[in-house]
């Protein structure tokens, strides 16, 4: 998390940028255990994507909300990732292997300490 507030504190970013940090503040607290807090960083990614036109990001910011949704084992997971993988085909992407990084990083226990 460190790491992430001093990425936050760089004011020359771009909203890219930002959301990157949201992606590593969510699974982050993901892995520490905190669910609620994980999905709360991937929702403000997702209103930020949202706010532009780049349907990329549109689409892999709820590939990753999704993912952290679905490794919290939330009901509602299978409904966010069908919405990811719906806009990801509409834009002539039926695989990524942003998929593969998002569950990576879901996976609890993954980050422990050395």
């Amino acid at each position: 998390m460190a790491s992430a507030d001093r990425a936050d504190a760089m004011d020359d970013g771009t909203y890219l940028d930002a959301n990157f940090v949201r992606y590593a503040r969510g699974f982050a607290a993901l892995q520490l255990g905190h669910p609620d807090d994980a999905a709360r960083h991937l929702d403000r990614a997702v209103d930020v994507a949202d706010s532009t036109d780049d349907r990329l990001s549109q689409a892999l910011t709820r590939l990753a909300r999704g993912r952290l949704l679905e490794a919290a084992e939330r009901s509602d997971a299978s409904e966010h990732l069908a919405d990811a993988h719906r806009r990801l085909e509409a834009i002539g992407l039926s695989t990524t292997d942003w998929d593969l990084v998002f569950q990576r990083a879901s996976q609890v226990g993954a980050a422990s300490p050395a």
